[in-house]
């Protein structure tokens, strides 16, 4: 399923790479609605039908290189992907998932019906927002986009796949297409979607 794919251009000297962004397939917590996190869990039997589907799908795509998020769903995801590519997968930390505090394992609608209002703020603005014992926005976005110069340099002209968690894509792209991340922070599914990203250059400051 093709996410959405377009292009936004920007006005500054860091470029970053050609992606084929891909979220990871759903694990039970998905399906659950509980926020997975750090939690290291595999795919589902429903998640495995994703990633496969989505690996058919891209079959023909001439992708050489993939990194992934250190964690079995993007394990699961990227294997099947690079089995159809011939693929070299290389693990990267800085791709790993949000790291969530003591939200780990909660129902999302648990969290929106205890506390709506910190849900909200959450959903709408999660830079402003950081779970008790968790990860600010701040620093996934930094981590991320320092991942992103190195790999912009890099591989350069080349097109490479990354397979993160939802959380960290929805950061990706906000990263690429700039605008608000609420507008897309809780609309991402755990579902092997992907996304191809054209080359484009920072227009945030180092």
């Amino acid at each position: 399923m093709d996410w959405i794919a377009d292009s936004f251009s920007k006005n500054m000297s860091t470029k970053f790479p050609n992606l084929l962004l891909v979220r990871t397939a759903a694990t039970e917590l998905d399906h659950q609605g509980r926020i997975c996190g750090k939690l290291d869990v595999p795919l589902c039997e429903a998640g495995m039908a994703q990633a496969r589907e989505t690996a058919r799908e891209l079959a023909e795509r001439q992708i050489k290189v993939i990194y992934r998020a250190p964690c079995m769903a993007a394990s699961q995801t990227a294997e099947l992907l690079a089995a159809k590519w011939n693929a070299r997968i290389k693990i990267e930390t800085a791709l790993g998932n949000v790291d969530f505090g003591l939200w780990h394992g909660r129902k999302l609608l648990e969290l929106k019906n205890k506390q709506p209002k910190l849900f909200r703020n959450w959903t709408d603005h999660p830079e402003m927002i950081c779970p008790p014992g968790g990860e600010a926005i701040c620093h996934v976005q930094k981590r991320i986009r320092d991942f992103l110069k190195i790999a912009g340099k890099k591989h350069d002209a080349t097109t490479i796949a990354i397979v993160v968690s939802a959380p960290v894509a929805a950061v990706i792209r906000n990263e690429y297409h700039g605008g608000e991340l609420g507008e897309l922070w809780c609309n991402l599914k755990a579902d092997a979607a992907w996304l191809d990203l054209k080359m484009t250059e920072s227009v945030l400051v180092n």
